[in-house]
């Protein structure tokens, strides 16, 4: 039973998802795999068990620190980001505009932080739960970052859950200028980025190696893909250029060699083949939520 507390908050966003993706019924081809992804987790949660109940004691902990600070955080954005959410100033919108809503992807710049920062951080973190609340968590050798993460995007989903069923279902226009017009009536695409974060770090849990990889790998071909297709659509197919493509591959495969060395290079050409096929002929499956997914599968077969 001492996986109750995550459950449930994994059965709160199922519920919350579940009822606006039928209910809006837009862009329902990826809202169902998001759905379904997200009941795997809580079966994999259930079956797996991956943390101890000490660990999901701390999250419990957590939740009362975390979610005041980043609800903080997140009505600050929303209140700046209405300032522009007129649907005609969305519509309009300028490179710098996708910019700005491609900052999300940064999450995984802090991913190059070296693994031993994250120990550190790990340790301090445990200690301060046992001597501020007598909790005792035996310390992983391994996973520390993932536990990590898990603990601050489980929260985040939860919060951006949420925020998405008030605002498809209550007011389409919360977050204004950092949405496309498309996503006016769907999920946008910072919640499927933050349900990847999180199902990396639970499916892949406890390979740090692997999950920074591929979260660093996902965000950051993405974000180049877009940008440099945006700048420069030369050469198109579909709503895919070869210049995009070819972004793609060289930053997933840059950053790869960064963390995992030339076993990256074939993670990268999937992942770019994979989008100019995707964009190219109209499959349209989000790449926010499944480039990490892809990347992490691959390299955990390819470094095994």
């Amino acid at each position: 039973m001492h996986v109750v507390f995550i459950l449930a908050l994994q059965v709160l966003v199922v519920l919350l998802i579940g009822y606006t993706s039928l209910r809006k019924r837009f862009n329902l081809k990826n809202q169902l795999l998001l759905l379904a992804l997200l009941i795997l987790s809580l079966f994999y949660t259930s079956v797996m068990r991956p943390f101890s109940p000490a660990e999901e004691q701390f999250i419990m902990i957590a939740a009362l620190f975390v979610l005041p600070v980043v609800g903080f955080m997140v009505l600050a954005i929303i209140i700046f980001a209405r300032k522009s959410a007129h649907p005609e100033v969305i519509r309009n919108r300028t490179y710098l505009n996708e910019v700005q809503r491609k900052a999300f992807h940064f999450i995984a710049l802090p991913m190059f932080v070296p693994l031993e920062y994250y120990r550190e951080i790990y340790n301090l973190v445990l200690d301060g739960a046992y001597f501020t609340f007598g909790l005792f968590i035996e310390k992983r050798s391994m996973g520390y970052l993932c536990f990590l993460l898990f603990t601050v995007v489980l929260l985040l989903l939860v919060l951006f859950s949420l925020i998405e069923f008030l605002r498809l279902n209550f007011k389409p226009v919360l977050f204004g200028s950092l949405l496309r017009e498309k996503e006016l009536n769907q999920l946008a695409s910072y919640f499927y980025s933050t349900v990847s974060v999180y199902l990396v770090t639970l499916f892949f849990f406890p390979n740090d190696r692997v999950v920074v990889a591929a979260i660093a790998i996902g965000f950051l071909a993405d974000l180049a893909a877009c940008l440099v297709g945006m700048k420069f659509r030369r050469f198109l197919y579909g709503d895919r250029s070869m210049e995009g493509t070819l972004a793609n591959f060289l930053v997933g495969a840059m950053v790869g060699l960064y963390f995992v060395g030339w076993v990256a290079i074939p993670v990268a050409a999937v992942i770019a083949v994979f989008d100019f096929i995707n964009g190219g002929f109209g499959f349209d499956l989000n790449d926010n939520l499944l480039f990490p997914l892809i990347a992490a599968s691959l390299l955990k077969v390819l470094l095994v």
